[in-house]
């Protein structure tokens, strides 16, 4: 399909520790990483504000110069930078007009939506495959899991959610990070991480829609 060539070479063009198309792993979980961050900049001088939401960009004659926090409290600085989205740094937090019209129109028409969904599972112990038998953590449970098993499925897994419904078969990325690192899940227990498709992108707003199609529609792990 076209676009799906680039993604197939985002996943093969990275590397890990000198071994191209693999994925590197922080341990401990993605927190972290940011917990790392903040440590170097803070041996750098840098102070970091916790609970402190910035509530508007301060410009002045054309240029950002500081934030304004939800509690009233003004902070100047001679760059701002925002680790946020387009979406929410030039049209939440600053007043649009003070932008280039072709560049608040081109913010504006950016498409966030995504038929991808993220379940994060807790699990007694590692998946048990008739392919490759065992349930302790073993060399199969160290990559990634995909369950897709032909192009065709694939096909019909994204029908679903171009008719406005979840998969009746979900295609499922999947990876037990506990099974390289024992920090995150209980002793003898694990996580499961599932990268999910696919997800209407006009998801029921209501609870009672949301209700719904959760007792409509059939579990992962029935339809895997």
């Amino acid at each position: 399909m076209p676009g799906t060539a680039y993604v197939l070479f985002h996943h093969v063009m990275g590397e890990c520790n000198g071994v191209r198309g693999v994925w590197g792993y922080v341990r401990g979980g993605m927190g972290g990483l940011s917990n790392a961050i903040a440590s170097a900049a803070k041996e750098r001088g840098a102070e970091i504000r916790v609970n402190a939401a910035v509530a508007q960009i301060i410009v002045k004659n054309g240029e950002a110069v500081g934030v304004a926090l939800a509690d009233g409290t003004e902070l100047r600085a001679k760059k701002v930078i925002s680790g946020i989205d387009a979406n929410m740094t030039f049209q939440r937090l600053m007043d649009p007009k003070l932008l280039p019209a072709e560049f608040a129109e081109a913010v504006r028409n950016i498409d966030y939506a995504s038929g991808s969904a993220k379940i994060n599972l807790a699990l007694s112990e590692v998946p048990d495959f008739r392919c490759l038998p065992g349930n302790k953590p073993g060399p199969q449970h160290h990559g990634t899991i995909h369950l897709c098993p032909t192009r065709e499925y694939i096909e019909r897994a994204f029908d679903c959610a171009k008719y406005g419904h979840i998969s009746d078969n979900p295609i499922i990325e999947a990876t037990i990070p506990s099974s390289l690192d024992n920090t995150v899940a209980p002793p003898g227990m694990h996580v499961m991480s599932m990268f999910t498709q696919y997800f209407p992108t006009c998801w029921p707003r209501t609870r009672g829609a949301w209700r719904r199609t959760r007792r409509a529609t059939p579990s992962a792990a029935s339809t895997s």
